[in-house]
């Protein structure tokens, strides 16, 4: 079974910037599915992320822009096959779900809302080889319970709020947000709920620090070793 990863974030707390250290020198192990078509905000990115303009050979592409549910699935299955390939991100999944509700919002019936469900789930249900690490991203929502704020993931969903745990398909759920540690602001994860507002966790045993560096490279290598 792939590992997988859900990093959930405000807009600007770091979720893309931690691609920046993925396919850097001769190893292109990562492959990412761009949702909202944004260009990665690190420098080097094209060269980490190249897309069928910048590449002759489809092998060596790493990143395709789509928004297609089917699509998405039809570049997993390939991924899949690569075995090259060893992590494959989808950012902004949100927007999945978010821009076929504006593309179909004059249609009637009920029978879009649920594909707007299955957008969100069909996806994460396809069986990838062992050695494949799939990283979520995505933006987050807020309920308010007794003036408390708590934090989950965007779904614009109510069938995946109500009969599915979003959060709960991945093993690993890193939420990012931006700290002044007093030395100056860093973009760090927490790993791990220091209470239950929050919806962070990794299991026993790999992360002893509730705040750690937004490097999903180093975070992905050492999962991996201790698996």
């Amino acid at each position: 079974m792939h590992t997988k990863i859900l990093v959930i974030g405000q807009s600007g707390s770091g979720k893309s910037t931690s691609l920046r250290n993925f396919n850097k020198g001769e190893v292109k192990d990562t492959f990412l599915i761009n949702v909202l078509g944004k260009p990665l905000p690190f420098k080097g990115a094209k060269k980490q992320f190249p897309t069928v303009r910048d590449v002759e050979n489809k092998e060596d592409v790493r990143q395709v822009i789509t928004r297609s549910k089917d699509e998405i699935i039809k570049i997993l299955k390939w991924c899949n096959s690569i075995e090259a390939i060893k992590n494959i991100v989808i950012d902004d999944y949100v927007y999945i779900t978010s821009l076929d509700m504006l593309s179909r919002s004059d249609e009637k019936g009920f029978d879009k809302f649920t594909d707007f469900a299955k957008n969100m789930i069909e996806p994460l249900m396809l069986e990838l080889r062992e050695d494949i690490t799939l990283i979520v991203m995505t933006h987050p929502d807020f309920d308010i319970i007794d003036g408390k704020r708590f934090i989950k993931p965007k779904t614009l969903s109510k069938f995946v709020d109500e009969k599915v745990v979003f959060e709960g398909m991945f093993t690993f759920v890193f939420e990012s947000m931006v700290k002044d540690d007093g030395n100056g602001i860093k973009y760090m994860f927490l790993t791990n709920s220091p209470n239950e507002c929050h919806i962070a966790k990794t299991p026993m045993g790999y992360f002893e620090e509730l705040y750690i560096d937004n490097d999903l490279s180093n975070i992905v290598e050492y999962i991996r070793k201790e698996n």
